[in-house]
């Protein structure tokens, strides 16, 4: 049974909802993407690449890639990351940096964040119904099996991600009268 299969299985709390992203201005795609990769290498996540499509249209390219990205960081808990990041409008566009010419994009950068704290604690318990009954008891009178802590763990790691994100993008954000990337949260702004 591959990881995969295994996180099919088991319980899903959503935590981050609809965090979105959006930038416009010169960025550094291929610079953002090693960034993503990168960030994943180092703390120890799974990354895997849902979907890719490119369009070309009149305007410039569409580019949307479909993350999910994942580590098991006890015995039965995971942190289950997934995000889209959507590019619309991308050009190829010559700067001077730092006295150099460089091949950067413009463009609008969109990305959406969700996660999730994935267990298999309540798997084991709900396999027969007198378990399920006990673990009713056990978590209403004595103890309370999923704890907060675990849960500060999945933000603090989503939110991580976003603000590497932020960061490769607030690098270019100078270049040619850009903002700084801004954060929403469900239709909200942050």
């Amino acid at each position: 049974m591959t990881e995969k299969e295994v996180l099919e299985d088991m319980e899903k709390e959503l935590l981050v909802d609809r965090y979105g992203l959006d930038y416009e201005g010169v960025f550094d795609f291929e610079g953002l993407l090693k960034r993503i990769d990168d960030w994943c290498r180092d703390n120890d996540f799974h990354l895997e690449i849902l979907s890719r499509k490119d369009k070309v249209t009149s305007e410039g390219r569409k580019i949307s890639i479909g993350y999910n990205i994942y580590r098991k960081w006890k015995k039965m808990y995971f942190t289950v990351i997934g995000f889209d990041l959507s590019i619309e409008d991308m050009k190829d566009i010559e700067v001077e940096v730092d006295g150099r010419m460089r091949n950067l994009n413009k463009g609008k950068v969109d990305a959406i964040f969700h996660s999730f704290l994935m267990t298999s604690i309540k798997a084991r318990w709900e396999t027969k119904g007198y378990l399920y009954f006990l673990s009713g008891i056990v978590d209403k009178f004595i103890y309370k099996v999923d704890k907060p802590a675990y849960r500060g763990i999945v933000v603090e790691d989503t939110y991580n991600l976003i603000n590497e994100v932020k960061g490769s993008l607030n690098i270019y954000a100078h270049i040619g009268g850009g903002k700084p990337p801004t954060g929403r949260l469900k239709g909200g702004w942050v």
